[in-house]
């Protein structure tokens, strides 16, 4: 009986001590990846699954595991909604609330801060919200039960840069889908190691595996630092011609051109509406018409930062549904929401403001 005591207690012992180191390590890992978590929150894998739906199968680096609202939001943007037939490969962004929980690492907030304090209004950190850019797959597969293969590759992150982060999913979702996880992890790898530390001001050299996209980022003032943000061993070694280089004008500007072309006789009213934040409801056929088309509304008044609300792509389940429909209230909210359910014309018959596309033109409008 006592050798049987000794034995149990030592085997708490050994998994407080195990528990213990667990959360050392755990704390460790986060702080390992402080350099990524400037650029990016984290990277997920959306897959469809037969008994719930749409569910995140994967995400990297594993410690920051959107919370389940969080979770539940990017799992049901993440898919075209079933009408917009979307077949081969589609990309479109999602802007989705943060749920608020202690940071992790407290030194992230000293810069976000930092930079906010230095960049243009437009690219500043918002760390109430996450950017979701989407890389979304469909294609015919007799071998799988429901005949399609449905997957979404995804990239979080607390920055509004849809120039530059369109260019990363670009390259890294096909080699996902071709290769599988060990592909994100290497990325991720790779943007912790070689990536330099987020800084307005000075030009940047972003390596991603035989890519290099060289940025800069605006200052409030117009005027470049002079020191520089690079790592030493960022290209070092290996020789340039070992890479592709893509310098990026803007990192978030995208071709407004050819989203407002349409509508260009109605584009000062527009200019007008988003100016005094106006709600607006555009109603496309997809995911990536309809985000954006949303954000080339908001770069109209640029460099004036849009203070309210804006939902590049919108979704019936998501968190906020009832908030931004007006079930909790009888004004509607200073939003521009996309969607392509067509369960919204008739829910926000009565908004000032619609605009429908249809095969990436205006078709209808009323302001």
């Amino acid at each position: 009986m006592t050798e049987k005591s000794i034995s149990t207690n030592n085997l708490t012992d050994n998994n407080d001590c195990l528990r213990v180191t667990s959360e050392i390590n755990t704390c460790n890992d986060i702080k390992h990846w402080s350099n990524f978590s400037q650029w990016i929150h984290c990277m997920c894998v959306i897959t469809f699954d037969l008994n719930i739906g749409q569910a995140l199968e994967f995400v990297y680096p594993p410690q920051f595991v959107p919370s389940e609202t969080e979770t539940a939001n990017i799992c049901y943007m993440a898919f075209p909604d079933s009408n917009s037939g979307c077949m081969g490969d589609t990309k479109f962004h999602i802007r989705l609330r943060r749920i608020h929980k202690e940071s992790h690492n407290g030194n992230l907030k000293k810069i976000f801060h930092s930079y906010n304090s230095d960049c243009i209004s437009a690219l500043r950190v918002d760390e109430s919200h996450y950017w979701g850019f989407v890389y979304f797959r469909q294609k015919r597969d007799a071998n799988l039960p429901r005949g399609y293969f449905q997957k979404s590759f995804i990239l979080v992150t607390h920055l509004p840069f849809c120039n530059l982060f369109y260019n990363i999913v670009d390259q890294l979702a096909p080699k996902y889908f071709e290769n599988g996880n060990s592909i994100i992890e290497e990325a991720c790898d790779q943007i912790n190691r070689l990536w330099p530390a987020l800084q307005a001001g000075v030009s940047l050299d972003l390596q991603l595996f035989d890519n290099i996209y060289k940025i800069n980022i605006p200052t409030i003032s117009g005027k470049k630092c002079s020191t520089g943000g690079q790592k030493t061993d960022t290209i070092g070694k290996t020789s340039l011609n070992a890479f592709s280089t893509k310098i990026l004008n803007s990192v978030n500007e995208l071709e407004l051109y050819q989203c407002l072309c349409f509508t260009l006789e109605n584009l000062y009213t527009l200019w007008e509406l988003v100016l005094i934040a106006e709600p607006i409801v555009i109603v496309g056929t997809s995911p990536a018409d309809c985000s954006h088309m949303v954000h080339s509304l908001v770069s109209l008044i640029a460099p004036i930062e849009y203070c309210a609300e804006a939902r590049p792509y919108f979704t019936i389940h998501d968190s906020e549904f009832k908030e931004f429909t007006r079930e909790c209230g009888k004004t509607p909210p200073p939003v521009i929401l996309g969607v392509t359910n067509p369960f919204f014309i008739k829910l926000l018959k009565d908004w000032p403001h619609i605009l429908r596309l249809v095969d990436n033109q205006v078709k209808t409008f009323k302001f």
